[in-house]
């Protein structure tokens, strides 16, 4: 399942309902005791983020910014 993971895409889905299916997910595998950190959480949602996300990707990645921060600022782009 944590392979999986890596093959989510963003698609049509809001940028909520994206990070939602992320989120879900973390939390099945933690449940099952694979804890999947912050940073790769981050690392795995850029993995799939469309080219007009491609600020955010820059100043997460330079700032290291917290997961949360980053999905407030992910969320706030679309807005």
């Amino acid at each position: 399942m944590r392979h999986s993971l890596y093959f989510q895409e963003k698609g049509q889905l809001t940028v909520r309902e994206y990070l939602s299916k992320i989120k879900s997910l973390c939390d099945t595998l933690l449940a099952a005791g694979n804890v999947i950190s912050e940073q790769e959480q981050v690392s795995i949602i850029f993995a799939v983020l469309p080219v007009e996300y491609e600020s955010i990707r820059i100043v997460a990645s330079t700032m290291n910014v917290p997961l949360d921060l980053f999905t407030e600022m992910f969320t706030d782009c679309e807005a």
